[in-house]
Order: C-alpha cells, then structure tokens, then sequence
C-alpha cells in the first residue's frame, strides 16, 4: 500500500523540454523527471520538512556510481496505446493517489494528495468525506481486525460505519510522520515507519484515541528516514528506507520499547527501498529506486534482474509466485509496471504513461494500481 520518497536536484537545462516534472496543486509533491541528471525528483515527498537531498550514489543505474550529466541521446520511449493486461478506471476528481488497500474486490479504498479519499463499491468509484479540514496529505491505508485506517503526516483516520473519523493526532514534529504502517489483520497491533528521523512506532491498543510509542534507534545507528514496513508477525518485522537500509526485528514481540530487537542487516543495495510485502518469513521483496528490487529468503537479502531503471514504489502479491512491482518509469513508458511468477521479472505493461505509487489486490484476479492520475484495474493476469 504504500509510499515514496526522495528529493531531487536540477536537470540540465539542455532537457528542460523532456523533462515530465510537474508541480502539485499543493505543492508538496513534485513528479519524477523522464531522464534523471544527478537524481530524479520524487513523487511522493509530502512530509519532509528539513529540505534536504536524499539523492545517493545509486540513483542514476543499479548502484552506479553518479555522473552529473545527463545522456546525449536520450531514448525513445514507449508508448503504448492500450493494454492486454489492465483497464483505465475513469475517476474523477483525477488527483494523485498514494494509497490503496480494501477487504474485498467490492470495498475497496484509495487516499492521497489533499486528504483525497476514495471507496470502490465492485462498480463505480466515489469520493468520501475527510473530517481534516487541513487537507494532509494521505500516504498509506492499512486494515485491521478494528478499522479501517488511513494515515498521513502525523494524521490518523479510520472509518467507522461508512463514515471517516479523525482518531490520535500528534503534535510532536515527525515522531508521527507516517508513510507506511503494518499490522497482523487479526490483531490491534501496529508498526509505523516515515519521517521520523531514528524512530519506530508501535502501537498495540484498539483505542483509536490511544498514543503511539516510540523505539528509539538512536541517532548513530539510524540517520536514514525508513518508508517500507511488513512483518510475518509481531514477532518478525522487517522496515527498509533510505540508502538500502534493511531492518529485522526478530523477538516475542516487535512492539516493545527496545532497540536491542533489531539489527541492521546486510543490504545488496544503496539505492533508496521504497516498499516492502512478504508471502511468509522466507519470501519477502523490498522494492526502490533504479530497478532495485531485493529477496529476503529468511537468512540473507539478494538481488533480483529487472532489466529497468523504473524507480519501484509499490509492491504486493498473493504468494512468493505472483508478485507485483509498479513505479515511475524512467526510461521506457511501457515499464511501471512489473510481475514476477517465481522465476523472473516481466514488465506488463499499462495503458498510457501512469506514474504509479502502490499497488492491491483482493485476490490474484482482482488487483488495483493507483497512481499520480490513474487508477488501474487487472483485467488479464500474466500467469
């Protein structure tokens, strides 16, 4: 469901014609370039608030090195006119959409830029009433055995009946600058990752009124801002964020106040990771900027061949056999959007030229795509 991040920095001014970059209505959110000179600007940078670059040394090809110009020739793009594989849903207003998550493939909800909230009854898409007059920005939905949640910067909003409600709002900086939040279904208990400098937060009440706790990191262990979370388990979480910071948590229980349960892990990458989702403890995927995308198989990550340069925002699947990947192509149009059948990465691709943030699904043939002005719906799985 979930989430991006990265800030960006110039494009030669010999590229400005080719270049995709546009800004938000609520200036928060900038789109990504067609051809990156030293970084490409991210789509989803609705929280930071320090102004800083999060370019890395991967952010021009797979962990390459970073040249600051961009290429004499840039590519042709593809661009494909329909698809095979999936349906444009028409939706209006047609706003940026970072969020996507539902209970069935007849209740399904989508948040994003200026609080936007969406619900998918099986046939039409609405718009529903957000109770923030502040309009945050909304960058995940997670559903549990209580509500239905949506979260933003430091926002939390669940849905009681068929009505959204505002539940614990933080006044305490980025300690609660949501991006991505996991939980069991059938538990209470949460895990938040975003902007929170080197926090953690869990939270195990039903109490939507209820705080949030902190798991301090500490500065000297954590300087990376973290966007992806999922776990097997309270017992067995995993977060990823910036640089190819790769986090496990392995105890009784991950939602405790103590930053002895986790451990850096040995990352394959330096490239910012994005997103993360798991079939079970040996099959999980992290996906990032450059065509990253890494395999935890519950000892060591590795390295997945994508063949692309798609910066990866979203991921989910129904097992470690039907995996998705969608992103914001950079070089070829066609590839936002990517599926892995349990031996390798092909790219189906979509109608038009979306920019996509998250991606889910009820079930294998029921899967929805969100993204920067499109909604997508599966209607020819790959296999």
């Amino acid at each position: 469901m979930r989430r991006l991040r990265v800030a960006g920095t110039t494009i030669a001014t010999s590229l400005l014609v080719l270049s995709l970059a546009c800004s938000d209505d609520d200036k928060q959110v900038q789109q990504d370039a067609a051809v990156p000179d030293i970084a490409v600007k991210d789509d989803m940078d609705t929280t930071k608030n320090d102004g800083s670059a999060e370019a890395s040394a991967g952010d021009i090809g797979p962990d390459a090195a970073v040249v600051d110009m961009a290429p004499d020739k840039p590519p042709t793009p593809d661009m494909p006119a329909a698809s095979a594989n999936w349906a444009a849903m028409k939706v209006k207003p047609s706003q940026k959409l970072y969020a996507v998550g539902g209970k069935s493939k007849t209740a399904v909800y989508a948040a994003g830029a200026k609080g936007l909230l969406m619900k998918y009854d099986g046939t039409n898409w609405t718009t529903m009433t957000n109770p923030d007059t502040g309009k945050t920005t909304l960058t995940d939905i997670h559903i549990n055995k209580d509500y239905t949640y949506a979260y933003g910067n430091r926002m939390i909003l669940y849905l009681s009946g068929s009505a959204w409600k505002k539940g614990y709002v933080s006044s305490y900086g980025n300690y609660y600058a949501f991006v991505d939040v996991w939980g069991p279904a059938t538990s209470s208990t949460q895990f938040g990752v975003g902007e929170m400098g080197y926090y953690f937060a869990y939270k195990t009440s039903s109490s939507t009124s209820s705080s949030w706790s902190s798991i301090s990191m500490g500065s000297s262990k954590l300087k990376n801002s973290m966007y992806g979370v999922w776990g097997s388990g309270i017992g067995d979480v995993h977060v990823v964020g910036d640089n190819g910071k790769l986090w496990h948590c392995s105890a009784s229980s991950c939602a405790a106040y103590s930053s002895s349960n986790w451990t850096a892990q040995t990352s394959p990458t330096t490239s910012h990771m994005k997103a993360i989702w798991g079939a079970d403890k040996s099959n999980v995927f992290a996906v990032g900027l450059n065509g990253t995308i890494l395999k935890y198989d519950g000892t060591s990550w590795k390295k997945m061949t994508t063949n692309t340069y798609t910066y990866f925002y979203g991921v989910w699947g129904t097992s470690a056999t039907d995996v998705w990947a969608v992103g914001h192509p950079i070089f070829k149009k066609d590839e936002a959007i990517f599926h892995y059948n349990g031996t390798k990465w092909t790219k189906v691709p979509p109608p038009g030229q979306p920019y996509l943030n998250a991606v889910w699904g009820a079930d294998k043939d029921n899967v929805f795509v969100v993204g920067n002005a499109d909604i997508l719906k599966l209607k020819k799985h790959p296999k």
